[in-house]
């Protein structure tokens, strides 16, 4: 494959375009690990949940059991039932017995010289729940605060230490009870202080209960994610540099593959670049156009490309048919553009010896449009060891049958004999222009014009010179019995009406 060549403004652009696929992959990476770590966090919330719903409910099923009994003063069977509820709690502290808003007396005092009155809750759940979060505790001589829960007649003191569990790792969190009015109140949380601070909240989630008026609400930086997924990140930032060493080169070959001679040629195949010249075929004696050869040419955006350019790479890539067939579709759509082709004119489609071969020229025989009267279509083959094969042999007979001519191009340059080219049932021998070209030097191959001419009469076949390019040339051809030519001396490959119109003026 010929590649073409890569400025530095393309490998500018595979350079930019790997670099923007790389960070595609590594921020679609990172995105992904902090949906990861939200959803970390969303478990931190749900794990406070759990702890926090399962004290509430001990604690309200607990007031509840005790609103039950038959309590209705402090004496000592009182305080032995209130005790054994503290004995078999696993959170709460102590329990105190409460007459209106006045503590009476608790589990850890026992009946109070002096009763306490209650100030005003921090907060009242939705089901009539009195909560103090920072209350001080009797029993401690008012130096331990903790959370204190009433329902009715009783109370319970629930020690704070709870909360310092509540969140794990090295996020910020508060959790705050959520008033009647609908705004919130915080209670307790490291975020409650950081709220006031200069804290970075890069990620903050937030959640309620649907059980109990509260909501906890989580926050972490960035830095605390990037220690979290350091190992992953760094290695998908390896992954991001793979993928675009990788995207680097395999840009650098598709864009060379892609401004290469072959690729242009596929996309020609496809887009319709190709287009027909047509160069006439004469005889030499006098002039009069006969036929013509269609020679395929190449045209796009970026230029011409020459038929010594694309018909070898046409071939190395097995793209012989269909080049073939829009060659021949192309030169149908010229015909019926044009008026005034001569009857019986002939008109000569190069065809690759492999399509010969392996029969895929046979296609021709069921193509209705080829089988026009007004014009003769001439199977024109180059010498090649292919068609020394049986199945080239029969394939060239077949098409004789069915109406086509066959030539034989470039003929004395390759692989056929007299045998061979009788079986072809060959109608025309092209004498290649390599031995035109020698004929003013004299040269010993030029010599060989005349045999070539005598090979033809044995078959019954016609001979056309190729490349003539002086009426020296021309002279001597007819000397040597040759009858009909092509060259520039009677005219340089052109398009179709542009040829008939020459026949038009004779």
């Amino acid at each position: 494959m010929k590649h073409g060549d890569v400025s530095g403004l393309d490998k500018l652009a595979v350079a930019a375009l790997a670099a923007l696929i790389a960070l595609l992959i590594y921020c679609t990476a990172v995105a992904l690990l902090k949906k990861d770590y939200e959803a970390y966090l969303h478990q931190q919330i749900a794990t406070g949940f759990a702890q926090v719903d399962e004290i509430s409910r001990e604690v309200l099923t607990t007031l509840n059991q005790l609103e039950s009994k038959p309590i209705k003063s402090c004496d000592e069977q009182a305080l032995h039932q209130m005790r054994q509820v503290v004995f078999l709690s696993q959170h709460i502290k102590d329990i105190g017995f409460l007459q209106g808003d006045r503590l009476i007396c608790t589990t850890g005092m026992g009946h109070l010289n002096t009763p306490v009155h209650n100030h005003n809750p921090d907060f009242i759940g939705k089901l009539g729940a009195k909560v103090w979060i920072n209350m001080p505790i009797i029993l401690t001589d008012f130096e331990v605060y903790a959370i204190v829960v009433q329902l009715e007649h009783f109370n319970a003191v629930i020690h704070r230490d709870f909360l310092d569990s509540l969140i794990t790792g090295q996020v910020f969190w508060k959790i705050s009870f959520a008033n009647s009015n609908g705004s919130l109140t915080p209670l307790a949380g490291p975020l409650v202080e950081a709220e006031n601070s200069t804290a970075n909240t890069d990620f903050l989630l937030e959640e309620c209960s649907n059980r109990i008026p509260y909501c906890l609400t989580v926050a972490a930086s960035n830095d605390h994610f990037s220690d979290q997924y350091r190992l992953v990140l760094l290695g998908w930032q390896v992954i991001a540099v793979l993928a675009f060493v990788f995207c680097w080169l395999a840009g650098g070959h598709f864009l060379r593959y892609y401004r290469s001679t072959q690729a242009r040629i596929t996309r020609g195949l496809h887009q319709g670049a190709f287009y027909c010249l047509y160069q006439p075929i004469v005889e030499i004696s006098n002039g009069k156009v006969i036929g013509c050869e269609v020679l395929a040419r190449y045209k796009d955006a970026k230029g011409d490309l020459y038929p010594d350019e694309f018909i070898p790479l046409i071939a190395e890539h097995n793209n012989t048919w269909p080049f073939t067939r829009a060659i021949i579709q192309r030169t149908l759509q010229d015909i019926d553009a044009c008026d005034g082709l001569p009857d019986g004119f002939k008109i000569n489609i190069n065809f690759y010896p492999q399509d010969i071969e392996s029969g895929a020229i046979l296609e021709l025989l069921e193509h209705p449009d080829l089988k026009r009267q007004q014009c003769r279509f001439v199977v024109e083959v180059t010498e090649n060891e292919k068609l020394t094969s049986r199945a080239a042999g029969q394939t060239l007979s077949l098409l004789s049958e069915n109406g086509f001519e066959i030539a034989i191009d470039d003929f004395g340059t390759g692989y056929s004999n007299l045998r061979q080219i009788q079986e072809y049932s060959c109608h025309t021998l092209k004498i290649d222009r390599s031995f035109i070209s020698e004929m003013e030097a004299g040269s010993i191959r030029a010599t060989l014009i005349p045999h070539i001419v005598d090979i033809a009469r044995k078959i019954d076949a016609r001979v056309v010179a190729e490349g003539i390019e002086n009426n020296m040339q021309n002279q001597e051809l007819i000397s040597a019995g040759v009858t009909y030519g092509q060259g520039y001396m009677f005219g340089k490959p052109m398009p179709l009406d542009k040829l008939l119109s020459m026949i038009a003026k004779g």
